[in-house]
């Protein structure tokens, strides 16, 4: 069921980033739409998904800032690379001096403040 709800969740993010373009009313409408069913999501969904958000702050966190700053055709396609990035392919390198770096498939880059201490090796998230 978890799986199958994160799937779903996901799912529904990129189809929404394939919608044409809308007109500045409904962008807006649309926008406040998407941030409502965010919350919605992080409030009663997100801990039954199973899953842990290889960023801090978390991907939904992420997709509501994109679509309160960006409205929705901007914002939700944002999301949605976040997503792809969180349930993609990536590395996850540790430096000789402790440093951390999480590299996605798409060459984005975030540092240790921006991952989340979960994914961490132990030594490296009690330090921080």
């Amino acid at each position: 069921m978890s799986l199958r709800l994160s799937r779903a969740c996901c799912g529904l993010v990129h189809a929404a980033a394939r919608v044409p373009d809308l007109p500045p009313a409904l962008d807006r409408a649309a926008a406040a739409a998407g941030i409502a069913a965010i919350r919605l999501y992080k409030r009663h969904l997100s801990r039954h998904t199973g899953r842990i958000c290889l960023f801090r702050p978390t991907c939904s966190t992420r997709a509501l800032e994109a679509l309160e700053t960006r409205g929705w055709r901007e914002g939700i396609v944002e999301a949605s690379r976040q997503l792809a990035r969180c349930s993609g392919t990536y590395t996850l390198g540790i430096g000789c001096d402790g440093s951390a770096e999480l590299v996605t498939a798409d060459g984005r880059r975030f540092t240790a403040d921006e991952i989340a201490p979960e994914i961490l090796p132990s030594r490296l998230s009690s330090a921080r």
